[in-house]
């Protein structure tokens, strides 16, 4: 899939993803590329426990496949994910999240290169902003509720560097 793909994280922070399958010899990548992150937040509206489960399989198949890791946060209307991987698989990846019906509003919050992986045993790990892990994600709620789509950049690293060393 090739293409540019522009989202708005707010009206003057514009965003482009560019998905293409040409591989770089530079980075730390498998194939020479670029280690990358990209966090994004969407919007699910409320998931069943059949939907959520029918993600996490066909997520954890195509992040085995592609060597891609990370972490799903999955709110009562909200997801937030990390994925981490090769710049062109992540591309890949995610413009198969944004064809996704189960997501809308999708909005990228972070993207860069990474010296290494923080997730590097989770194909795609889940954390429910209602489980075990609350305290933590707590934390990070703004007027109440979980609304990534809200928090900082400085607040979203910090959050996945709490999750990485709860690992």
């Amino acid at each position: 899939m090739y293409g540019s793909v522009q989202i708005l994280r707010g009206a003057d922070q514009p965003c482009y993803v560019w998905a293409s399958r040409k591989k770089h010899n530079e980075g730390r990548g498998s194939m020479g590329e670029t280690l990358t992150k990209l966090i994004y937040s969407s919007n699910h509206g409320g998931l069943s426990s059949g939907a959520l489960d029918s993600i996490l399989h066909s997520s954890r198949s195509n992040n085995d496949r592609e060597d891609i890791t990370g972490v799903l946060v999955v709110g009562e209307e909200d997801f937030l994910q990390i994925l981490e991987g090769e710049r062109s698989a992540v591309a890949e990846c995610f413009m198969r999240i944004m064809q996704d019906d189960r997501h809308k509003d999708i909005r990228i919050m972070l993207a860069g290169k990474k010296s290494s992986r923080s997730f590097s045993k989770w194909s795609m790990h889940c954390v429910k902003t209602s489980g075990a892990k609350r305290a933590i994600i707590s934390r990070y709620y703004i007027d109440e509720v979980f609304d990534p789509s809200r928090m900082s950049q400085d607040a979203l690293e910090e959050l996945f560097q709490t999750l990485a060393a709860c690992k």
